[in-house]
């Protein structure tokens, strides 16, 4: 996994930390030409990683967008009875209680428009109370197509932008 591109800072009390994420599979294989072992990466993730720091939870909860097959097929998850959220996305928790503490009626709906910012991707609240969004863009936070410092002002002025729709969606207290 490499990150790039960074931005920290604090909005509305809640501490962020924006940059770009690629993660990679390393798989290694036989050349049949040569006999020799050869590396081979495919890209896993490619995208914008919003990192922002909060009270710390009982448990972990982490949400991944359902898409394509794992939409067609309902993937096993936990359930809030919330239907639109639990048709959006496939919950994971290492604690039952705490999800359901978490994921009140209230924060299911700030996900859900959370998600709308985000596309697909995932969102996890850590137990020590970071919150991790990340979405599966294919390209950098900042992508370099415009040339000179207006270029960048737009497109560093646009990152932030979308940072700030999302931590607006999640509506959470800033560190304790």
């Amino acid at each position: 996994m490499t990150s790039r591109d960074g931005i920290g800072g604090t909005y509305n009390g809640l501490p962020f930390q924006l940059s770009t994420v690629w993660l990679g599979l390393r798989d290694w294989f036989r050349d049949e030409e040569t006999g020799m072992e050869r590396e081979q990466e495919k890209e896993v993730f490619h995208g914008p990683w919003l990192l922002l720091r909060t009270a710390p939870l009982g448990g972990t909860v982490r949400l991944r967008t359902r898409t394509g097959l794992g939409k067609a097929v309902r993937l096993a998850g936990r359930k809030t009875g919330n239907a639109e959220f639990d048709q959006t996305f496939v919950i994971a928790s290492d604690s039952d209680e705490e999800m359901q503490r978490v994921l009140s009626a209230s924060m299911c709906e700030r996900l859900l428009a959370v998600q709308q910012c985000i596309g697909k991707g995932w969102i996890c609240l850590l137990s020590d109370g970071r919150v991790s969004v990340v979405a599966d863009t294919g390209c950098c936070l900042f992508d370099g197509t415009g040339s000179g410092a207006e270029a960048l002002r737009k497109e560093y002025t646009g990152a932030l932008m979308q940072a700030r729709r999302v931590m607006d969606a999640l509506q959470l207290p800033g560190a304790q």
